[in-house]
């Protein structure tokens, strides 16, 4: 993904994966798995190509349903509660901007 004037992320088209078909999401879209929690669930990051929309997709672990929701990149993010998923979703985001010069634990 790369950033946009607008700051929106853009998608890569050739990445498309078919997924799970979420509430926010049809189809094709770019998908990264950023954090898989020791029940199962799993923590996807999105973005549509068709309109660069990014969010976050939750895949709840078959026992407990195996439901599907997603939720806007902004509005997981500003909801942050210090739980794994969103720190390894920050630290998904520092790899982006880390030019190596800084020492990973202080990329906050």
């Amino acid at each position: 993904m790369q950033g946009r004037a607008d700051g929106r992320l853009a998608c890569h088209q050739r990445r498309g994966l078919p997924g799970p078909v979420g509430p926010l999401t049809q189809g094709v879209v770019v998908a990264r798995l950023f954090h898989a929690s020791s029940n199962g669930d799993r923590w996807l990051l999105i973005c549509d190509p068709t309109d660069g929309r990014s969010l976050i997709r939750h895949e709840a672990n078959p026992a407990s349903g195996g439901h599907v929701t997603e939720i806007g990149l902004s509005a997981f993010l500003a909801a942050d509660r210090g739980g794994p998923e969103h720190r390894a979703l920050w630290l998904l985001i520092a790899t982006l901007t880390d030019d190596g010069s800084t020492p990973a634990f202080a990329v906050v």
